[in-house]
């Protein structure tokens, strides 16, 4: 299609879009195609643009010509400047470099310096140490002469003063010259050596007759040796320094048992033999306890109702326990009467050790264990009892007949109390030794009595690093028992064979007595607290029929269970099975109590209750396998024909029978359990009332059985 443009409309249309940098507005100026002839007149019109913007610049620039010539000029002062930087630049360079060179001379001449002062230092170094040789030199030569003129004083300190500066000598001993000193040395060394000890015989005289040296003071005085005061001192103080030898060698084998712990157990015996009369015999025959309860009378009970009465138990011990011990070996019966003093136990005065050894955290418990544990004379006193002593009621006349039995039990300990005897007894044996021997100018005798007094020193060191001792067996504190109770018994046993013992020992025994009690004490009432605590999972039996009530109380008589047999499991291989049963009695004693508490302190049982409580009673009753006799056979034992001690060693089991009898009687059995049994003997006439009011509800029955019950107290 033809275009529709004129030839200098290409020219406008083009020179417009340069010019504007638009496309045209026209269609036709879009779509047309340039013909070679408009080109001319394209190039004319850009030509004559080209002229009239050359035009407007030189017009526009005519009021700017003097800021441009001045911008040539800064252009001109900075490229001066520029070319100033480039030279100054070059400049600094130049003189870095021979700033180095300048620095490499400085370091080679400060390490000429420096080597030069070495060199001014080894050469002093060098003459000090000719000067120092120079000065041992002429000190032997020194030495060599006053031993040639017989003057050992300045020989022999001439002597020491040239070893002592030899061994500070700084060249290597293995230098020439410093063993050519040493060689000569040596040398006058051994001569002086031998010098001296000419002078010693012909001073110090020994008699092996009597084991005494005589020393001869006018030759001592004659030599005027440096070292007169320090011997005379010395031998002075023989017998202190011996002794403070001694008794840190016997501390120190103190120490080394306790930190060897508890490696070995051994059985060892108690016997006991004891003139009984033949009414006083606890050991009595079927025929005369056959009727002790029909010879018992209410006013004659026991003033303790806590402490089982033993006679009425003596047919079982006759039958079955033959001539074992019915006593604990130190364990008290009345474990919680807390006011009595132990017949024969002397009181024991910690006040020294508890000064020395910080000790007294343990005295608020000293009242409560002598209440828990007694001596054997305390024991004696009780199973023997006075000559008018009453047997089931019925006064009895003295005897004259009287036969000897002998009690005998086991136990175990460790091997710590036979080391602590050994050290004490070795200590009081070279006490009365040194007493015995005679050294002539040595008072080696003035030592004894610093010996009598270490048994006390290793008593009290053994007081007080046993507890971390035993603490890490299960039953370090029964052991801990045990061994106090061995020590002390062998201690007692080696005074009263031996005059030379320590007057101070009687008191120590006593304090370790107390010692091994405290420790006894401490896990009674350990094993107490855990019971007790166990026991009150139960939260006082209410609600016992109710979940989850009734699962926490089994849960809490099942634990108690558990714990006891635990127990009696890790104190059977300590205790002597009589000690063994009155501390488990007690502990269970703890238990039954607490229920009896529990129990009598509810104000309403209904009878599922009282039934799932005298279950309780049962199940805690079928402890009573604990308590079999040492000797019953395994058949009496599996035939349940041996007879149970609980009564003798769980202070409230007969309670604790009759309250679960309670539990599951009626009213007609609990008034007639009352008014012909023995329910009298172990409850107050409150305490049943109490129980049956929480029992049975309120009607005539009940309030007629009250009024009896309380009339036939008062009468």
């Amino acid at each position: 299609m033809p275009s529709k443009l004129a030839e200098p409309q290409y020219a406008q249309a083009l020179y417009e879009s340069i010019r504007d940098g638009n496309y045209p507005e026209s269609e036709d100026a879009i779509s047309a195609t340039l013909p070679t002839t408009a080109i001319p007149g394209v190039l004319k019109l850009l030509k004559q643009a080209r002229e009239d913007v050359k035009a407007d610049i030189r017009e526009n620039s005519k009021d700017s010509a003097l800021d441009i010539d001045g911008w040539i000029l800064q252009a001109k002062q900075l490229r001066s400047d520029i070319e100033a930087s480039h030279q100054a630049s070059k400049q600094i360079i130049e003189d870095t470099v021979a700033g180095d060179h300048l620095q490499d001379e400085i370091r080679d001449a400060s390490a000429k310096v420096g080597l030069l002062k070495e060199e001014v230092l080894f050469t002093e170094t060098l003459i000090a140490v000719y000067e120092r040789i120079d000065r041992i030199r002429k000190r032997l030569d020194e030495v060599q002469d006053s031993m040639l003129r017989e003057e050992s004083d300045q020989a022999i300190e001439g002597l020491v003063a040239a070893e002592n500066e030899l061994r500070t000598l700084t060249p290597s001993p293995t230098t020439r010259v410093t063993s050519l000193l040493r060689t000569k040395l040596s040398r006058l060394h051994e001569d002086a050596t031998a010098r001296m000890l000419e002078y010693w015989r012909s001073m110090v005289y020994f008699d092996s007759l009597t084991a005494s040296f005589n020393i001869k003071h006018q030759l001592h005085e004659r030599y005027q040796w440096p070292g007169k005061a320090s011997l005379v001192s010395w031998t002075k103080d023989i017998p202190r320094q011996w002794l403070n030898k001694y008794q840190e060698a016997a501390l120190d084998k103190v120490r080394a048992a306790l930190a060897g712990g508890l490696s070995e157990v051994e059985t060892v015996e108690r016997v006991e033999t004891q003139l009984l009369s033949k009414k006083e015999d606890l050991f009595a025959s079927a025929d005369a306890n056959d009727n002790w309860n029909a010879e018992w009378s209410d006013e004659e009970q026991p003033s303790h109702p806590q402490e089982p009465n033993l006679t009425k138990i003596s047919q079982p011990f006759d039958e079955i326990h033959g001539e074992e011990d019915v006593s604990a070996w130190g364990l008290d019966e009345d474990l919680n009467d807390h006011n009595r003093k132990p017949v024969g136990e002397s009181a024991v005065d910690d006040s020294e050790d508890a000064d020395a050894w910080g000790w007294g955290e343990d005295d608020d418990d000293e009242d409560e264990e002598e209440g828990q544990t007694a001596s054997a004379e305390s024991r004696q006193g009780r199973i023997v009892g006075p000559k008018q002593q009453k047997t089931n009621g019925v006064g009895e006349r003295a005897h004259s007949t009287e036969r000897e039995i002998t009690l005998k039990e086991t136990y175990n300990i460790t091997s710590l109390p036979k080391g602590i005897f050994s050290i004490i007894v070795q200590a009081l044996s070279d006490a009365e030794t040194v007493v015995s021997l005679s050294y002539n100018g040595i008072p080696i005798s003035s030592a004894s009595t610093g010996l009598l007094a270490l048994p006390r020193l290793v008593l009290t060191m053994y007081r007080a690093g046993a507890p971390p001792c035993y603490s890490f067996h299960v039953s370090g504190n029964m052991f801990l028992y045990n061994d106090s109770l061995w020590l002390a018994g062998r201690l007692e046993e080696y005074v009263s064979q031996n005059t030379h013992a320590s007057t101070q020992l009687p008191t120590d025994v006593s304090a370790l007595l107390s010692f091994g009690k405290r420790a006894y004490g401490r896990e009674m009432e350990s094993q107490r607290t855990i019971l007790s605590d166990l026991l009150d999972g139960a939260q006082g039996f209410s609600n016992c029929t109710m979940a989850p009530f009734a699962q926490e109380c089994d849960l809490a008589v099942s634990s108690v269970i558990d714990r006891l047999r635990e127990v009696y499991r890790q104190w059977q291989v300590v205790l002597s099975h009589s000690a063994l049963l009155q501390s488990i009695g007690s502990l269970f004693s703890t238990a039954i109590n607490k229920v009896i508490v529990d129990i009598e302190d509810m104000s309403n049982i209904s009878e599922p209750e009282s039934q799932r409580l005298a279950a309780f009673c049962n199940k805690l009753a079928a402890l009573e396998d604990l308590f079999l006799p040492q000797q019953a056979t395994e058949a009496a034992k599996a035939t349940q024909t041996a007879m149970p001690l609980t009564a003798v060693y769980t202070p409230g089991w007969l309670k604790f029978q009759y309250l679960a009898n309670i539990l599951e009687s009626s009213l007609v059995d609990i008034k007639y359990l009352w008014e012909e049994g023995e329910l009298g003997l172990e409850f107050e006439a409150d305490e049943v009332v109490e129980l049956i009011e929480a029992l049975f509800a309120d009607t005539e029955h009940r309030r007629r059985a009250i009024g009896d019950i309380r009339r036939a107290a008062g009468s």
